[in-house]
């Protein structure tokens, strides 16, 4: 007969007898209270107290409420708030983990029970009686927790999924100057890319932290959008302010920059649906990469961005469906989402094409996915006077007040960026898209970016009037094939103004991006001399602003350890830059730092990169994370063709053939004329046609 087991574990006498596996398991504890609960709780309860200063203060205040509010709370069985809390302690992380360890079971906590328990039952059976709506069960109970900021006005956003003891949640502490990095943004970055909520609304959250941090999950997406976006920009404006001459006077230095940029980048959720706030701090901190000369990586956070917008686009437009269907009526609400997310489409368009020109791709992002209409210029983003900040620029930047324009600046720009990706999009076939169309898409009140005099007593002295001019220079440089130099001066001429009056810390970061696009014309590389050293100092005064040089390693806005998920740059910039620039002027007919992570196009420009160059530089290369950061100086070397080969010579020695560049030396006394090999004067850094006194003059005339 087959033995039933005995009980004794690990094993039975039975079970061990008949060499079988013991199968008895403890039968649970059905009634009463488990030995050691009520102490476990006094503890929990005091360790508590200790951890959350006024805890013990609040819940004594609770217990002493005239009226008996708070005994009939935590005492009267028949409380409806009471079994909303019980209801809570029921399903909550905490009380399944001391019941396993109180029962002495190993390994991980089980899944969090979502099915109600008796008291639940019994509250919603009262509430039906007396004809009452159950209360939600997340109503908050009586405590001393910062109010969370409000989430993001989002008509359709889905319930926020409370996660408790999240092993995503981290705490978050404002940097000290908080205050100056937020007013830095909205002067030199908000005035051009106005896609974050109004100052106000990031005053609001800042003000929500607490002086000893902010619990924050960033997978809890409606919550963590908010803090996203204020983060991101204490970001950028760390970044600008670290090289501006402003000084706090404080002992404490400021807080680094690639810090806080790793902290923004920890807000936004890997895995989870991102929320509107999301995508624009994915935005906002690609444009730190963009002045890094980092192409690849903004090329990964604008991507995602995209792909977030897109889903909102998605989400939108089912809602809407659903609505109409139902007979609802768009609210105020709904039309300022609305806005929202159309400026953030537009931006995505923006950086998209500039950083797929940048890597000699194709955008992702086409002008047939926008909707034809621009944003309205109204509100005090458009017509509240703009506030320098000290310590930016030397110029006199602080005359009459004018109007922020930010908004008009934001729609022009975006008219230039739907020109070159026009230009991109049409290829072939269609009317050629060139720089008349640049000349159309221009406002009337920026006439003076197509002006003959070039001048600053034409421009308002406005960071957004001199992007929009720099930006029109530069998409006319990418559409002309055979460009003039007038060009190139009169894009040295703003840049210069814009340090002038703003610093090279007020300066947008795209000037970085439309400079190394500029850098593969032929115009560029053939400047000389003074021009070349003038060109060259404006790179390295430009792409110093982003890079890490404070000093502080002490505190870190999070009290977590940085993840591999936000990877920061930490570098000394202004020595490192000089040398770099002084190696590749040598080596190299680059007059620029090169990052090695950036894909450079051939001389004929980067509208005929995309369909000429090799299909993996084309629509073929998806965003794929680490396809463009690492790889780009050795895997990409066999898809570039032998033009472009010649122009990564000061990288290393990959790639150059020194033979056939001696065979080419020895036959110079050979040749009747250098025009018979205009090839071979522009590898060795001159324009084709110079002969042998030119490369006597030159720097080559050592060889």
């Amino acid at each position: 007969a087959r033995e039933k087991c005995d009980g004794v574990q690990p094993q039975c006498f039975s079970c061990v007898t008949l060499s079988r596996q013991c199968t008895y398991n403890v039968a649970p504890k059905k009634r009463g209270v488990q030995t050691g609960l009520i102490r476990t709780l006094e503890l929990a309860l005091v360790w508590l107290f200790d951890q959350v200063p006024g805890t013990e203060d609040k819940l004594a205040a609770l217990l002493a409420q005239e009226g008996g509010s708070g005994q009939s709370l935590l005492l009267d069985k028949d409380s409806d708030a009471g079994n909303r809390l019980h209801k809570r302690w029921r399903r909550c992380q905490v009380h399944k983990d001391i019941d396993r360890l109180l029962s002495g079971k190993d390994g991980v906590s089980p899944r969090q029970d979502t099915s109600g328990d008796d008291s639940d039952a019994d509250v919603d059976a009262r509430n039906k009686r007396n004809g009452d709506t159950p209360p939600d069960a997340t109503e908050p109970s009586p405590q001393p927790t910062a109010s969370d900021p409000k989430p993001e006005a989002t008509p359709t956003e889905p319930a926020p999924r409370h996660r408790h003891a999240s092993t995503s949640r981290r705490r978050f502490k404002l940097p000290r100057n908080f205050p100056r990095l937020l007013s830095v943004y909205y002067s030199y970055t908000h005035s051009w890319i106005p896609i974050l909520n109004p100052k106000e609304s990031l005053d609001s959250t800042a003000a929500s932290y607490p002086p000893d941090g902010f619990d924050i999950d960033p997978e809890d997406s409606n919550t963590s959008a908010a803090h996203a976006e204020l983060w991101c920009a204490l970001a950028v404006g760390a970044f600008q302010d670290a090289t501006s001459s402003y000084s706090s006077g404080g002992p404490e230095p400021p807080d680094r920059p690639s810090l806080i940029l790793a902290a923004a980048r920890s807000l936004i959720p890997v895995e989870t649906e991102m929320a509107l706030g999301h995508v624009k701090a994915l935005l906002v901190l690609s444009l730190v990469k963009l002045g890094q000369d980092n192409a690849g990586a903004a090329s990964l956070l604008v991507g995602l961005a995209v792909r977030g917008g897109m889903a909102l686009t998605d989400r939108q437009a089912r809602d809407r469906h659903r609505d109409s269907l139902s007979g609802h009526s768009t609210s105020s609400t709904d039309d300022s989402y609305s806005n929202s997310l159309d400026r953030v489409l537009k931006t995505c368009l923006m950086l998209d094409t500039i950083v797929s020109l940048r890597l000699g791709q194709t955008p992702h992002m086409r002008t047939n996915d926008m909707k034809e209409n621009t944003t309205e210029e109204t509100g005090p983003e458009e017509w509240a006077p703009w506030v320098p900040r000290a310590g930016f620029g030397t110029g006199n930047a602080e005359g009459a007040a004018q109007p922020v324009q930010s908004l008009s600046s934001f729609n022009q720009l975006y008219q230039f960026f739907r020109t070159l990706n026009q230009a991109v999009e049409s290829g072939s076939a269609g009317p050629k898209i060139g720089a008349a169309n640049l000349v159309q898409a221009l406002d009337p009140r920026f006439s003076f970016c197509n002006s003959v005099v070039f001048g600053a007593s034409t421009i308002p002295i406005l960071p957004s009037a001199f992007l929009v001019q720099a930006t029109f220079l530069s998409a006319t440089l990418t559409l002309m094939a055979d460009a003039r130099v007038s060009l190139i001066w009169s894009l040295m001429e703003v840049l210069e103004s814009s340090i002038s009056y703003f610093g090279a810390a007020g300066v947008s970061p795209l000037l970085v991006t439309y400079m190394s696009i500029a850098s593969t014309k032929t115009c560029v590389r053939a400047l000389r001399d003074d021009d070349k050293t003038r060109w060259n100092s404006l790179m390295v005064d430009l792409m110093s602003v982003w890079q890490d040089r404070t000093s502080n390693r002490e505190y870190s806005p999070m009290d977590a350890e940085q993840s591999d998920q936000t990877p920061t740059r930490v570098e000394s910039a202004t020595p490192q830059l000089a040398r770099q620039v002084s190696s590749v002027r040598r080596n190299s007919q680059y007059p620029f730092p090169m990052n090695p992570d950036s894909y450079h196009s051939n001389s004929s420009g980067f509208l005929q990169t995309a369909s000429s160059a090799s299909p993996s530089t084309a629509r073929t290369m998806p965003f794929t994370p680490g396809s463009q950061l690492d790889t780009f100086s050795s895997g990409f070397m066999g898809h570039l063709p032998s033009a472009q080969a010649s122009y990564l010579m000061g990288q290393g020695a990959h790639g150059v053939d020194y033979d056939a560049i001696m065979d080419e030396l020895a036959s110079i006394d050979c040749t009747d004329s250098m025009e018979s090999d205009p090839q071979f004067m522009a590898n060795l850094g001159f324009a084709p046609g110079s002969d042998l006194t030119d490369m006597l003059r030159g720097e080559y005339g050592g060889m």
